[in-house]
């Protein structure tokens, strides 16, 4: 079996629509179509082939190796792009270096536009995950924050409480021990009381004799 109906099998039995792979991968749906089809031309340079072959099967859970092999052993020693016929017969001819220069520099730039192309497509999607990835960790953070003043508020609470308490109490024991003092002093002073003796009477001496001149 080929490999572009092997992944399509693959992809069929995982009930995967062409758009699922290629809004998964980053690769257009039209790319996604001419892997199956095997049709490469779009792909550029082979490097670009084994990199959307490797990305299709990593995302259907398979080993991209073998298909691959397969492709290096079909495709490999081809060119992706196809060269014009007039800069073949420019290039066999040898006509002008000028008109050789242009072409080659018309060349460079057709083969880098599927690359920046790839490159783009790689990076937003790298960046679409970064983006997700910063999300989910902030909302993390967001509940953990949420939790952390949940339980602060929870403790302050009970402190406060706690301290009302044991304000209470200190009055309450100060009221007491105020009390018990008072009392205390109170009682000592009624027995000292009782406990004195009584003084006899004392006899009044009788008065001097009146004195007459």
């Amino acid at each position: 079996m080929a490999l572009g109906e092997h992944l399509k099998k693959i992809r069929l039995a995982r009930k995967l629509t062409q758009k699922d792979v290629a809004s998964a991968t980053g690769m257009t749906v039209t790319m996604v179509d001419s892997i199956e089809r095997e049709d490469f031309s779009r792909a550029g340079a082979p490097f670009y082939a084994r990199g959307f072959i490797k990305m299709y099967a990593n995302f259907l859970g398979v080993d991209p190796q073998p298909f691959i092999d397969e492709y290096m052993q079909k495709f490999g020693q081809q060119k992706t792009l196809p060269d014009s016929s007039g800069f073949q017969t420019m290039v066999k001819s040898g006509t002008s270096q000028q008109t050789n220069q242009y072409d080659s520099s018309s060349q460079k730039i057709s083969q880098s536009v599927p690359f920046i192309g790839h490159f783009m497509r790689t990076f937003l999607l790298f960046l679409k995950n970064c983006l997700i990835q910063s999300g989910t960790k902030l909302i993390k953070i967001r509940k953990s924050l949420i939790s952390s003043l949940f339980r602060a508020g929870i403790y302050l609470k009970r402190s406060i409480r706690l301290i009302l308490l044991l304000i209470g109490l200190g009055i309450i024991v100060v009221f007491v021990v105020s009390a018990i003092t008072n009392w205390t002093r109170k009682g000592k002073n009624i027995w000292l009381y009782r406990l004195e003796k009584p003084r006899p009477l004392q006899v009044a001496d009788d008065p001097p004799p009146p004195y007459f001149d």
